[in-house]
């Protein structure tokens, strides 16, 4: 399912112009997707954020600016194994903070679920919950 959807989402491919904010530093211009995790895995076996310790108070940060339709379409597969880090057309950063205000709305996906607005800030609580297992 999750896989279905990734391709479908490259096939239309759309860049929306954005303005994203790491750290307070900000850069304008179209990305193609930023993804924030938490994790090492999404989805079903997705190895995207390969780096990630849930428990460092970091977001690892995953931002693809200017690819085409048959890149993505290459790097895609290397996802599940965590390969797809140091593609040249993927930055891999490790953050504390981030925000993201887009011009059109729809566009924010929080754990699959498609948001109307056009402004997201996500920011690392460190030691806000405690887990007990």
């Amino acid at each position: 399912r999750y896989t279905v959807a990734a391709l479908i989402e490259i096939l239309l491919l759309h860049k929306p112009f954005t303005q994203l904010t790491i750290e307070g530093r900000t850069e304008e211009g179209p990305f193609v997707f930023a993804m924030g995790c938490l994790v090492r895995y999404t989805g079903v076996g997705m190895k995207v954020a390969p780096l990630a310790v849930c428990d460092d108070g970091l977001i690892d940060l995953l931002l693809v600016r200017n690819a085409g339709k048959m890149e993505l379409l290459n790097v895609f597969p290397k996802i599940f194994s965590g390969d797809h880090v140091g593609h040249p057309k993927l930055e891999y950063l490790q953050v504390k903070d981030f925000s993201i205000s887009s011009e059109e709305p729809g566009v924010l996906n929080l754990d699959g679920e498609v948001f109307p607005d056009r402004n997201i800030s996500v920011r690392v609580l460190p030691r806000e919950i405690q887990i007990l297992v």
